[in-house]
């Protein structure tokens, strides 16, 4: 009878576990095909009545208004679809209709196969001079009876591992890491240390007193002359003259000093050396027990590796600690969502094969050497290993500096369903070589502007592009030139049939505008006499009414001008002081009568009318911090800026009095926009904080996609865009909001 009754126990259990089961599983799947049936229905039933045509919307405001505005995401939630995006870029999504626009820059399938080949050629050499490396320490430490018996042999060795291995680093690494790529400097720089290290490691395959020597010494000195003298954009390097002692000048410098140092090295050790000759031991004396050979190879390695921690702690504290290293050649960062910059060149594939091949031919040099009594070396010894190393050197250089820079790649404009995410066409009219710009920019940031009809990509030096909403190209214009070392982020202004262009470069900067209908230029105005430092100005000039009269406002370095629209004649001009460290990329906003200037230390507020009329136009200043890079919003009277390093000011946009200041994580590149009373503040990782636009701080509520983003959002009937640096989101509240801040 107890047996039955624990039969039944169990039997009574089983049956309402599974009973609960089936009641978890129903109301899940409620839920699931609830949320699914919530984003069909949205989807069908949608109407598109609002669009947004250009950067921050169609008055460069960044307001909108919508009471289905979503308030809560994240990479499970109230996505309604996510798409992959070609290529890089930071322009802003726009809205037209049932379509969304960005525009990307990406290589194209010839470039592809023709980089990937030449860095298979260079993968090649450096596996050939690994397998001399080895074979060269391996045979050292078989034919020293003890680590320091032959202190130039024992240096020797040493040097020639830890030069390896950063030679091998460099490769493997180096295009992803410091992205020299896309910094002609860091190109220069780059291949040119890379090609004396292969040089100076040729000599170490060398007997002592080889010629040879002389020879690179000879090289390392004269070299510096052209390393110099070649060295691009010398407005950037030699900022206030040649012989300059600022930082970007010092670096270069200190990089002709070590390859001074390295030359007068070379140079002693032969005349050092030049009547010594290097004996192979005789047999005898190579008859120590084995264990000697093993500890002479764990003390060279252990050496190697050592000095190899030591190298990578004096660069990392070099760049966290310099403006200009950290800055402009690229900061070290640990950030998982950066894991993309520490992909190597060709692949992971390479860096395991590398290894392997290393590690098997280790294990084979070893066996030989331990098999048999190792031949007396000659001269000649490792002479092959040395002529792979310059050989190495010259590719690597030539690829860096005349390949890789002069690849084409596509500017495009890229068309996408506003209903589902899917891609529909791409134009590729516009193709020109890799260009200069910053690491935290891209070669296609400007934001595309629309008409509804026509929509207009402009991609600095490379040209403005015009098709129409199928993707038929209508027209292109290559006559603008802009250099500048940054690269190009103003965003073109569509005014009625005409297209605005800002070009305020460090040469011949300009202000121009073209018939939007035939890309044809109507009028260009010279801008010299404003005057443009060596990183130029990616504001995005303002076209607005004053007195019946279309006018252009341009914010440059030094003043702020008004332009007749029709035909290009400077009507008033305002002296701005220039503050040191303006990245001069923060717009200009305006609010009826309002004009609103954000500068690094201080946010100034203008009347227009009065700058119209060539009267003093300040109506207040406000010593608070403004934005590095992005440009405020207006809301319920109130102005919001974020800095780069997230302080948020809440100001008063009639008396410029502060209401709050705020502390956020991370760094604000992307402009906040405005959505019925609601402020959008989106960082660098990808974390948007929706404050309320009131005078008292109240944060609604906080998401996070987890990727990287510097792209201003777009929206659009209730639907907010969103660019990634790899993907384009489509954000639709469709369930209540799971994480609110605070709660």
């Amino acid at each position: 009878m107890f047996t039955n009754f624990i039969s039944n126990r169990q039997k009574w259990f089983s049956s309402a576990l599974l009973l609960i089961l089936g009641l978890f599983m129903v109301i899940f799947t409620t839920g699931v095909s609830a949320n699914e049936s919530a984003k069909a229905a949205r989807k069908a039933s949608m109407s598109y009545s609002q669009q947004w045509l250009g950067w921050r919307g169609v008055s460069n405001a960044g307001q909108a208004r919508s009471v289905q505005a979503p308030t809560y995401w994240s990479p499970q939630h109230n996505v309604m679809w996510k798409t992959t995006l070609p290529g890089t870029g930071h322009s802003s999504p726009i809205v037209v209709g049932d379509k969304v626009f960005v525009t990307a820059s990406y290589e194209i399938a010839q470039t592809t196969a023709l980089k990937r080949g030449a860095n298979m050629l260079i993968f090649g050499l450096l596996v050939l001079i690994g397998l001399g490396v080895i074979r060269y320490i391996v045979r050292f430490c078989r034919e020293q009876e003890y680590f320091f018996q032959n202190l130039f042999m024992s240096t020797n060795a040493i040097v020639l591992g830890v030069v390896f291995v950063v030679l091998a680093g460099f490769i493997l690494f180096g295009e992803n890491v410091l992205d020299f790529s896309r910094d002609s400097i860091r190109s220069w720089i780059a291949s040119s240390i890379a090609m004396a290290l292969c040089l100076f490691m040729s000599t170490l395959f060398l007997p002592r007193n080889a010629v040879q020597r002389l020879y690179a010494g000879a090289a390392f000195l004269l070299g510096i002359i052209p390393f110099i003298y070649f060295v691009p954009q010398k407005d950037y390097v030699f900022k206030g003259g040649f012989f300059t002692l600022r930082e970007s000048a010092l670096i270069i410098y200190a990089i002709a000093g070590f390859f001074a140092i390295l030359g007068i090295i070379l140079v002693a050790i032969y005349y050092y050396n030049r009547n010594k000759v290097d004996r192979a031991p005789s047999q005898a004396a190579r008859k120590f027990p084995s264990y000697k050979f093993f500890v002479n190879l764990a003390i060279t390695g252990g050496s190697i590796l050592f000095i190899i921690g030591m190298i990578a702690l004096v660069v990392i504290a070099a760049v966290q600690t310099s403006e200009v290293l950290s800055y402009q050649y690229s900061k070290p960062s640990l950030n998982p969502q950066l894991e993309s910059r520490y992909t190597p060149v060709l692949g992971w594939w390479s860096v395991y094969a590398f290894v392997i091949t290393l590690l098997l031919s280790v294990a084979y040099f070893v066996k030989r050497e331990l098999d048999t009594l190792a031949e007396n070396r000659s001269s000649g010894y490792g002479y092959w290993a040395g002529r792979f190393d310059l050989l190495l050197g010259l590719v690597v250089f030539v690829n860096i500096n005349f390949m890789a820079l002069n690849l084409e790649q596509a500017r495009a404009i890229v068309s996408f369903e506003r209903q589902t995410g899917q891609k529909i066409w791409a134009c590729e009219e516009l193709t020109s070589p890799v260009e200069d710009v910053h690491r935290l920019n891209s070669m296609a940031t400007p934001t595309p502007v629309s008409d509804g009809e026509r929509v207009y990509g402009y991609f600095g030096k490379s040209g403005i592009v015009c098709s129409d909403i199928n993707g038929n190209t209508i027209w292109t214009n290559t006559e603008f030139e802009f250099e500048n070392i940054h690269g190009a982020a103003t965003s073109p202004v569509l005014a009625g049939d005409v297209l605005v262009i800002l070009g305020d470069q460090p040469r011949k900067a300009y202000l121009a505008v073209l018939n939007a209908q035939t890309g044809e230029t109507i009028w260009k105005q010279d801008r010299s006499d404003n005057k443009v430092y060596f990183n130029g100005s990616s504001r995005t000039p303002l076209v607005t009414t004053v007195n019946d009269r279309k006018i252009i406002l341009a914010w440059g370095w030094e003043d702020l001008q008004m332009y007749d629209l029709q035909t290009g004649e400077s009507l008033a001009r305002y002296k701005i002081q220039h503050q040191n460290g303006d990245s001069m990329c923060s717009s200009p906003i305006l609010y009826d009568d309002y004009l609103y200037l954000v500068q690094k230390r201080t946010i100034l507020a203008l009347s227009l009318k009065k700058f119209a009329a060539n009267q003093d136009p300040l109506i207040w200043k406000s010593r608070v911090r403004g934005p590095f890079v992005s440009t405020p919003v207006i809301s319920n009277e109130l102005l919001f800026t974020v800095t780069e390093k997230g302080m948020v000011y809440c100001l008063d946009i009639y008396t410029g009095e502060k209401m709050w200041e705020k502390r956020m994580k991370s760094e604000f590149y992307p402009s906040p926009i405005a959505i019925s009373g609601r402020i959008y503040l989106c960082n660098n990782d990808g974390r948007t904080t929706v404050f309320a636009a009131e005078r008292e701080c109240r944060v609604i509520s906080e998401s996070d996609l987890g990727e990287e983003t510097f792209s201003s959002f777009a929206f659009a009937d209730g639907q907010l865009f969103i660019r990634t640096q790899s993907s384009l989101y489509c954000i639709q509240e469709f369930s209540a909001p799971e994480f609110v801040y605070g709660e």
